[in-house]
Parts: structure tokens; C-alpha cells; sequence
């Protein structure tokens, strides 16, 4: 059965009459019909001084180039595209349950229905007054809203193709008011077409409301409401879905965002996400000069500070989880733009002015990140440890994974997301394979298949611990929750060990790791340590040491108990030795090299050397005992 808003509820219990223009609209349906009323709503639309045209655009940069231009022509002839890839919809009559990617990729059919186009339109519109973009907005609109039907109330919001919560939020976030702000005075815009555009608002208002689901996608939900309460105060529920969306939006930064300023998904891209999401918010109510709780301002504040705690010296946070690597400076330009009060904070990564952070090594204890850093500067060196919650949503078997930057160089990193499709690359990446961290038996860790997540989740500590000092740091953590399939009880404890200013005659810094296993079930195992290079590297091995070529002089060296093995692009018996390439779509991969060092026996302590130089390597072998003593060979 179908919600969809029918004319007569509209026009009759939907406005809001104490507005004089619409004042009397519902009379005009009941007596005269969907035309008469259809025009009268209209003409309050292009007449009625509630839709501003300096509002949505009043900042927009947009400028006209031959791109832009070729683009619009490909739009205006039926070419829609989704996560990079295009389709051709003839007389733009748009088949919205519609796939051609190889892989029936859902994404595709989904992300179409985000209608980026008609912002894309709009835009164009606004540049050049043809109304064949007007033209072209009407028949994709009268189209989704013709070939498509909201679910029943109860559905859930993940679920449908063209209907999804998050799609209906972005709707009415972006894309839409986008359109309607460029258009509503085109005389190519028909009566009927302004109000299917508003039925259509209603529908998705009525979808976010009744299907809302949780993490960054409820953080959407509930923006795509307070814009359209904000934009449309028209509507007769405006003021009541505004206060809801902010009181909401109010809990939700304390029910998803860690203690230490890590929203609870700890993924730094979806992170990103959400803190555009309040941005937008922010910026729409200071536009239209409605205010918001400090309490709320106070709270997005924390969403910046986290870039600043897990940058590394390249400028960018590292792509924990389903997550990509984030500009941190660009995010403390918004920072300072958006918070004066706060611009000393902020203003050094942003624009290099003022004080440093007032801190280089920090721990953060309850999403469980140790970062080890010499400094601010690009010259710098950083290290970190990843001991955090598995989290709650967009999960990674990456529990203890070491992430190094040195000599301008991401050495060791956490490899992103790869598209969520269902091939064996996406099962990689959300797998420990994919992982600078340890197997046990060839098993990696399994806490997706027992995990629960707790709202007091967000306010408890993690398994992490650090000591900071003049010449020595470490951070250590602890993953105690099963691998594979089958849950081996195996303790696995790595300290991530930094020698700040050498050892001995050696004055470079360097790292060391060090593993500890302690099995519960009093048997042997077979321990393997994953360290996964970067393409094109070219890695030596020459006993327990493996020296890999990152370009312009640098060298990272890897020195363990064991003589490693290096994987590259297999398939079986186990799909390892691959990295995401990032683009459109996220669908590409190709070989990367993985070293494996393995050990076999019950309770152990092993110990991986890495050095990272524009020189030589000084060390020829390494060796710890059980109480985490570390002793180096050297030339």
C-alpha cells in the first residue's frame, strides 16, 4: 500500500493557514478542484517571499566552463551516473531500479536516487537562464515520483531501492532544495510540478521520520528534517520537526561521539561525514538567523579536534575502518571559519600561524589510539598503534594494526575501504588479511561475529596504555577476543616501542614490535605478523631482513626472528597481497607485497625491528626475551 501524501491531505492538513496566502487553499481543493489549488500554491511559491533567492546560493562559486557546459548536455539527454558509473536513460524517462554495473553493484542503484543531477541542473540553470534545464529538472522529477512508491510505514530504512532513509535525508539536505531554490521562478516550471516537487518533500520528511535508523546515517536523517523545517516553514509541522531534529542532533553527538572526540563508527571518513552534516546545519541556521543551544556548538567543536590528534606528518589522518585519509589542515581552515572563539587552536594547522598543539605523543583512551610523534612539521616522524572498540558500524578485523610515517613517506598504513560489494577484495579489506596485525593458525580476529554494541559502550576505556618520555615511548594493547571461525583463545599482546633518538651509535629513530601470545588452551600455534608494503617497493629478503624500496632515497627495512615470506597478489588458498586503488566507484585493486613472519609454539614474545633511513641499516638481527627486553645486532 502505498503513503505516498495524497493532493487532498496537501492541500488540507499539510500547509499551514495562518500564512495569508495560503490562508483558504484547502477550501480552493475542496471546491474547486487540484488545478485551482495546484495554482494557488504555486503562486505562493514564486510570489510568496518564503523561498529567498539569495539564500541556498549566497555563497555559491559556481562559474560556467566548457565541463560544465558538455556535462549539462549529457544530463539533458538522459545520462545519469552513479559511483562514477554513467547509464543512458532515453527521453529521460529513468528506470529507477535500473543496475548496469558488472557486478550488480547496489550501491549504483541506490546512490542514483540521491539525484545529484538536479542540483547539477539547477546550477547550470542559474548560470545561463536555459530553460532546458528547467525542462529536463521536471521530467527526472515527474519521473521519481511516478516510478517510485515510499514503503509502508516500519519498513526499514536500509531497505528498498529508491527509498532508503539515507537517500531520502540527502534528498532533502542537498539535492532538492538545490533544485527548487534555482528553479521556482522558471516559467518552464509548471504548477503541477512545484507541487509534486513539496508532496515529494513531505514523502521523504515522512520517510526519515517513521524509518530513522542510527550512527551517520540518523545524523543525516535528522538533518535532511531540521533543512526542511528550516527551508519550508510553510509546512504546518515545521516548528515541531525543528525542535525534534535539534534535540536529537543535540543527543546524538553525545550518544556517538567518544569521550577523546572519535564518533563511535571510528572510521575517520564517515567521522568527516557527520561533521560536514552539523556543518551544514550550522551554516543553514546562521544563514536564516535561527540560533542554536551553545551546548550544540560546543559539542560540534569536538568533531574538529580529532584531526589534529591523528595527523600525520603529511597533513592527512590516516583511513581507519571504512574510512578514506582526510585533509586535516582544510579541516582547521572550517575550524577557524566556523568557531572565531576557537581560532588559536586551529589556526597553526590551518594557516601555520600561532602556537603549535599543545601536545605531540597523546593517547587516546576510549577509542583506544596511541600516537607516537616527534612534531608538527612535515619533516617529522609519527607512529600509531590502533587498540580501539571494534565499534559500530563500518568495522574492520584490525584490532592492534601499526600505522608509520617517516621521511615523507606513509611506510605502514591502514589501506581504507574498498566498494561494499560482495567480491573477495571486500572481503579483504574487512578482514585482518588486509592488516599490519598477527594471525593465529592463518586465522585472523572474529569480533564481528560476537559483537554487541551498548550505549554505555561510548564512555568506557579502551585496551590501550602508553608511557611518553625523554627517549622512549610505547603504546601497548591487547586483543583477547578469538580467531577465526572457531574463537582459538589466544591472548595477543603488541607493544609498539619508538626509540626516539636512536640506540647506542645508532642516532636515527626507530621502531620496534613486539608480540606477545599467550594461549589459553595450553597448546602450540602458528603466530604470523603481517606487515603489508607498498606497491612497486621491490622488497629484498636476506634472512630476517627485509629491505624495501619507497623511491627518492628512502628505504624501510624490517628485521624480525624469522626469515619472512613475501606474498603478492595471490588468490588462494588465501586472497592476500592486494591494496584498494581509490577512484570512482572504489572497484579497483592490484598486488601489493606482504611480508609474513611466522613463528610456531605455545606462550612467545617475538620481537619486528623497523627502520625506516636514507642511509643504511645498522642492525643485522633482533631478539626479546619474556619480560619485553629488546636487544639489537649490529654491524
Amino acid at each position: 500500500m502505498s503513503v505516498k501524501i495524497t493532493a487532498e491531505a496537501f492541500f488540507t492538513e499539510k500547509l499551514d493557514s495562518s500564512i495569508p496566502m495560503l490562508n483558504g487553499i484547502g477550501e480552493i481543493y475542496k471546491t474547486e478542484g487540484v488545478v485551482a489549488a495546484e495554482k494557488a500554491f504555486a503562486t505562493f511559491i514564486r510570489e510568496g517571499g518564503m523561498l529567498r533567492d539569495d539564500f541556498f546560493f549566497r555563497d555559491d562559486s559556481f562559474t560556467m566552463d566548457d565541463a560544465k557546459r558538455e556535462e549539462g548536455e549529457r544530463i539533458l539527454d538522459g545520462w545519469l551516473s552513479s559511483v562514477g558509473v554513467p547509464m543512458q536513460f532515453p527521453g529521460r524517462k529513468v528506470d529507477w531500479s535500473a543496475n548496469p554495473t558488472f557486478n550488480k553493484y547496489c550501491e549504483w542503484t541506490w546512490q542514483l536516487a540521491r539525484h545529484p543531477e538536479w542540483a547539477q541542473l539547477g546550477a547550470l540553470y542559474r548560470a545561463t537562464g536555459d530553460e532546458r534545464y528547467t525542462e529536463a529538472f521536471v521530467d527526472y522529477l515527474i519521473s521519481f515520483y511516478e516510478g517510485t512508491e515510499p514503503p509502508e510505514f516500519g519498513t526499514s530504512g536500509f531497505h528498498t531501492l529508491s527509498w532508503r532513509s539515507l537517500e531520502a535525508a540527502i534528498r532533502l539536505e542537498n539535492s532538492w532544495p538545490k533544485a527548487i531554490f534555482s528553479f521556482y521562478k522558471s516559467p518552464s516550471l509548471s504548477d503541477h510540478a512545484i507541487t509534486v516537487f513539496f508532496m515529494g518533500t513531505y514523502d521523504n520528511v515522512n520517510r526519515v521520520l517513521h524509518a530513522q535508523t542510527s550512527h551517520n546515517w540518523l545524523v543525516t536523517e535528522l538533518s535532511g528534517l531540521s533543512t526542511t523545517a528550516v527551508l519550508y516553514p510553510f509546512f504546518r509541522e515545521s516548528k515541531e520537526w525543528e525542535a525534534y531534529a535539534i534535540r536529537r542532533l543535540t543527543e546524538e553527538l553525545n550518544a556517538q561521539v567518544y569521550p577523546d572526540y572519535f564518533q563511535h563508527e571510528l572510521t575517520t571518513g564517515y567521522h568527516l561525514v557527520v561533521l560536514r552534516t552539523y556543518m551544514g546545519i550550522m551554516n543553514l541556521h546562521k544563514r536564516m538567523e535561527c540560533p542554536l543551544p551553545d551546548a550544540f556548538r560546543l559539542l560540534v567543536a569536538n568533531l574538529f579536534r580529532l584531526y589534529i590528534r591523528l595527523m600525520m606528518p603529511d597533513r592527512m589522518s590516516p583511513g581507519t575502518n571504512d574510512g578514506g585519509r582526510v585533509n586535516v589542515p582544510g579541516v582547521c581552515r572550517l575550524a577557524c571559519e566556523t568557531f572565531p572563539e576557537l581560532y588559536d587552536e586551529f589556526s597553526y594547522l590551518a594557516y601555520g600561524e600561532g602556537e603549535e598543539p599543545p601536545f605531540r605523543s597523546i593517547m587516546m583512551p576510549y577509542s583506544g589510539f596511541g600516537i607516537l610523534r616527534s612534531g608538527w612539521g612535515e619533516d617529522d616522524v609519527c607512529a600509531i598503534l590502533e587498540s580501539a572498540p571494534f565499534g559500530k558500524a563500518h568495522q574492520h578485523e584490525d584490532k592492534l594494526e601499526v600505522m608509520l610515517h617517516a621521511y615523507h613517506k606513509q611506510l605502514l598504513e591502514d589501506m581504507g575501504s574498498y566498494a561494499y560489494d560482495t567480491s573477495d577484495m571486500r572481503k579483504h579489506i574487512l578482514s585482518s588479511y588486509s592488516h599490519n596485525v598477527a594471525l593465529v593458525d592463518m586465522q585472523g580476529q572474529n569480533r564481528r561475529a560476537k559483537y554487541h554494541w551498548a550505549p554505555d559502550d561510548i564512555r568506557k576505556l579502551a585496551d590501550i596504555s602508553v608511557e611518553f618520555g625523554e627517549d622512549i615511548e610505547w603504546a601497548e594493547g591487547v586483543y583477547d577476543e578469538g580467531f577465526g571461525p572457531e574463537f582459538t583463545p589466544v591472548r595477543h599482546t603488541r607493544r609498539l616501542v619508538w626509540y626516539k633518538n636512536g640506540y647506542g651509535d645508532v642516532k636515527a629513530p626507530f621502531w620496534v614490535v613486539i608480540d606477545r601470545f599467550e594461549p589459553k588452551d595450553d597448546k602450540a600455534h602458528d603466530y604470523t605478523l603481517l606487515w603489508h608494503l607498498m606497491p612497486k617497493t621491490n622488497p629484498q629478503v636476506q634472512g630476517a631482513h627485509i629491505d624495501a624500496d619507497y623511491g627518492d632515497g628512502v628505504h624501510f627495512h624490517l628485521i624480525g626472528m624469522r626469515e619472512p615470506v613475501i606474498v603478492e597478489g595471490q588468490k588462494e588458498p588465501l586472497f592476500i597481497g592486494w591494496r584498494p586503488i581509490h577512484g570512482p566507484g572504489d572497484h579497483e585493486h592490484q598486488p601489493a607485497p606482504t611480508a609474513m613472519y611466522s613463528y610456531r609454539g605455545k606462550e612467545m614474545t617475538v620481537a619486528t625491528l623497523l627502520f625506516p633511513t636514507t642511509d643504511t641499516c645498522p642492525f643485522t638481527g633482533i631478539c626479546v626475551d619474556e619480560d619485553m627486553e629488546v636487544r639489537f645486532q649490529a654491524f
